[in-house]
């Protein structure tokens, strides 16, 4: 069977994901892992949704999650950069 997406309100698809990238690090700012991973345009960013991204790899971002687009709406094509410290 075929699966029909709901339409969307929002902006048309053809927009190009964001790419949120974040280095994961210890507490000696070590980098331990680099995350990458492609948003939808439009997606706030947001400290909260940071942290869970970096869990569902498996890290704990205990000491939280910086960078400059942080609160931002991510934009068609953009990258961003964070990091997150354990």
């Amino acid at each position: 069977p075929t699966t029909t997406q709901p339409p969307t309100t929002a902006e048309p698809t053809t927009q190009a994901p964001a790419t949120l990238v974040i280095e994961v690090t210890d507490f000696e700012n070590n980098v331990v892992a680099t995350i990458t991973e492609k948003v939808e345009a439009g997606t706030e960013i947001t400290r909260e949704y940071l942290v869970s991204l970096v869990s569902s790899k498996g890290y704990e971002a205990m000491a939280g999650v910086y960078g400059d687009a942080i609160g931002k709406v991510a934009e068609s094509g953009q990258t961003y950069s964070f990091t997150a410290e354990l």
